[in-house]
């Protein structure tokens, strides 16, 4: 039986072309039962790799090319071995056993971006019973950092307050510690931390504030929306984008099916994106909806009336930043979810169902956001608010400055 077990995706800049989604399936097509993916100096495609292989039965196997810099006192250098026209290198394929294998590939991924090729080499230096000092507590001590000259800025694509609260305190930082990590003090030790929400949104700037760290600063969400905006249109039969999570959650399907149910007897046309977390032949689409796997929401969201989503911290971001209110089912509890859900319902620019809702509530909540109403204005009033911050330019600001001599000095 042969299988592959050095795949590159399209992560890996020049050596491959196809997305992760499409290596499951060239697999599943020739029966295989497993298959690597080994993208160069990155694991950036492991997680929808992971996904899409788990949903099509096929085992995953995630690896890693890494190019290793030959070593200039070997005399022979390997015929694999690459060379730039400085020093020449050698691609070393690694794959991951478990999850502790992985955990090992994401600090190898990290050391050589760093351009480190040493962990611990004593116990005072934070080796225990022989195992390597995790790269990410080399970070948040700043020594390797510091020895490199490098700067440390942490991207918060959230609200903060989940992050300061839920995040934080609950199972992901007990998962993270147990394995010698610690997001929190991370966080702290961060030369920057960039809050990439809308501030009036978040919980932690809210009416009982809480006082972002000295190193953290709002930039607004980082989405691309002309300025203005076309308005939803206000002829022909309005259109409803819906799209849940690309990660799949217990009862997806079924919320995903409530939601087409829900469309089925009302006068618009649906726009339905399954992402790969959801196969469309598990759904049953009423004439007036159109599923696919994917669609740009740019390109959709100019003749959207309202958009049906998780609760997904970009997805609501960037509905909000065109003007358009929402619908929120949010598929998680513990997740940003429900609090993204509360934020946006009480700023009035939508409503928030849980995954129980039946067709008929959901065809209500839907009904009252495609008619006129204060959502329509609180969600136009936010878009204004989310464009005239400029995520995306006030970030890669901050981040200049804080690469700048004034800076460092």
């Amino acid at each position: 039986m042969f299988l592959h077990l050095h795949c590159h995706s399209h992560y890996s800049f020049l050596r491959g072309v196809a997305p992760p989604e499409e290596i499951v399936t060239a697999a599943v097509e020739q029966k295989m039962p497993a298959v690597a993916l080994t993208d160069t100096n990155g694991l950036y495609a492991a997680v929808p790799f992971y996904q899409a292989a788990k949903a099509a039965g096929v085992k995953p196997i995630v690896g890693v090319t890494l190019d290793v810099e030959w070593p200039q006192k070997h005399r022979e250098t390997p015929r694999s071995a690459r060379n730039d026209g400085s020093r020449p290198s050698v691609p070393m394929v690694l794959l991951a056993r478990d999850m502790e294998g992985y955990g090992n590939l994401c600090q190898l991924v990290t050391m050589r971006h760093l351009g480190t090729t040493e962990l611990a080499n004593s116990k005072e230096s934070g080796e225990d019973d022989g195992q390597p000092l995790p790269v990410h507590r080399g970070v948040a001590e700043g020594a390797d950092r510091d020895r490199a000259g490098l700067r440390h800025a942490v991207l918060v694509h959230t609200f903060y307050e989940y992050l300061a609260s839920s995040w934080s305190r609950g199972p992901v930082r007990r998962f993270a510690q147990d394995r010698g990590q610690d997001p929190a003090r991370l966080w702290a030790a961060a030369d920057l931390v960039l809050v990439a929400t809308a501030p009036q949104l978040d919980p932690s700037a809210g009416v009982a504030p809480r006082a972002l760290p000295a190193n953290a600063c709002y930039t607004g969400p980082v989405v691309r929306v002309p300025d203005p905006p076309p308005g939803p249109p206000t002829d022909g039969i309005p259109r409803v984008l819906v799209s849940l999570s690309t990660i799949h959650y217990p009862g997806q399907t079924g919320v995903l099916q409530a939601i087409l149910d829900a469309l089925a007897d009302l006068p618009v046309t649906g726009v339905v994106t399954t992402g790969p977390a959801v196969d469309p032949g598990q759904l049953s689409a009423p004439g007036n909806c159109e599923l696919h796997r994917y669609v740009p929401h740019n390109d959709v969201l100019p003749g959207v009336s309202l958009v049906i989503g998780h609760g997904g911290h970009a997805t609501t971001m960037r509905a909000l930043a065109w003007g358009r209110p929402l619908l929120i089912i949010p598929m998680h509890p513990m997740l940003d979810q429900p609090m993204i859900g509360q934020a946006v319902s009480e700023a009035g620019a939508g409503e928030t169902l849980p995954t129980t809702a039946s067709p008929a509530r959901i065809r209500e909540a839907a009904v009252r956001l495609l008619a006129d109403g204060p959502h329509r204005a609180a969600a136009w009033r936010l878009g204004d608010s989310i464009r005239a911050a400029d995520g995306v330019a006030t970030a890669a600001t901050r981040l200049q400055e804080l690469l700048s001599p004034a800076y460092q000095q």
